[in-house]
């Protein structure tokens, strides 16, 4: 029986990990399933997050899997088939991967009998896709293009007049998606599971001026252009103690100042207090902090734009 893959795609700090978690909890608990992380970054942040869902994580550091580590990602999916033989697994590749050389890599002869490739789904945060768009475009639209399913993160913080102009502009690039723009708390996720796998039209956005005539855009270049041509990544190990307010003004006053060149995504569990760790996640113009029960060093990831690594090490390193 072939083993169901999943691909659960989306730029940095769309929400992909919030989203597998919640599929796992609500919808995916009876399953015996492992999940390959894939991090840009040199350390694996997401992974402890899973511990408490009770599965598997493989994780694949310091690189992107569609490109500089495609033959590792190859031999970890066949390894994670021979040795869990599980029911699912869930690729959850870095944010600046190309869903499209994921996809290609599937149908190696090695790897394409012994798997069925079901969801092909990419989470975009309709708040950054103008930014996302401008700034990143061939890696940002690359993963809209090759989904099969395309759902809105943080849908609850936009009236529904805007979730259609955003809607419009992602069914520009692909008409031929389902649409999800429902906030994920009023959906359980076996719902979002059947709208991935099956058709649920109660969850689909709809409107009379997404026509089928609208047009998938093709994306050509004269150069193959990989993830590190573009991005740097900075990954720290600190025994720091950070307060919360500090973190908070550092991250957004990275960006204002542009003293540490172009901040895309940060991501760390770090210790507050003797006692205390926590988790935080940053975007352009977004950070956000929840209590962790890691106990271990601090580890910092931060993926960007001609970073100034040296201030930031001296910044967030001790």
């Amino acid at each position: 029986m072939k083993t169901k893959v999943d691909i659960i795609s989306g730029f940095l700090g769309v929400g992909k990990t919030m989203l597998i978690k919640k599929l796992i909890k609500d919808a995916l608990g009876s399953e015996k399933i492992v999940i390959i992380e894939n991090e840009f970054g040199e350390i694996g942040i997401d992974g402890n997050s899973f511990l408490e869902n009770n599965v598997q994580v493989k994780e694949m550091t310091s690189g992107c899997i569609c490109c500089s580590f495609k033959n590792n990602f190859k031999k970890a999916l066949l390894e994670v088939i021979d040795v869990y033989n599980p029911d699912r697994i869930i690729i959850e590749p870095t944010g600046v991967a190309k869903l499209s050389d994921i996809l290609k890599i599937l149908e190696n002869e090695s790897i394409k009998d012994k798997i069925t490739v079901n969801m092909i789904l990419t989470v975009i945060n309709p708040e950054k896709h103008g930014l996302y768009l401008n700034t990143f475009g061939n890696f940002y639209k690359n993963q809209i293009i090759y989904a099969k399913t395309l759902i809105f993160s943080r849908a609850q913080n936009f009236s529904k007049e805007n979730l259609e102009r955003f809607a419009l502009s992602i069914k520009e690039l692909n008409s031929k998606a389902n649409l999800i723009t429902s906030p994920w708390n009023h959906i359980e996720g076996d719902l979002i599971l059947r709208m991935c796998e099956n058709i649920s039209e109660d969850l689909l956005f709809s409107n009379p001026r997404l026509s089928k005539s609208s047009k998938i855009n093709s994306i050509s270049t004269s150069k193959p252009i990989k993830a590190s041509d573009i991005f740097d990544s900075l990954s720290i190990k600190t025994s720091k103690f950070f307060s919360e307010k500090y973190l908070e003004e550092l991250f957004y006053g990275f960006n204002k100042e542009n003293h540490c060149g172009f901040i895309i995504r940060a991501k760390g569990i770090v210790q507050v207090s003797e006692n205390k760790w926590i988790q935080f996640d940053y975007v352009p113009g977004e950070f956000n902090i929840i209590d962790s029960t890691y106990f271990d060093t601090g580890k910092i990831v931060i993926i960007g734009e001609n970073l100034n690594k040296n201030k930031l090490s001296e910044l967030l390193a001790l």
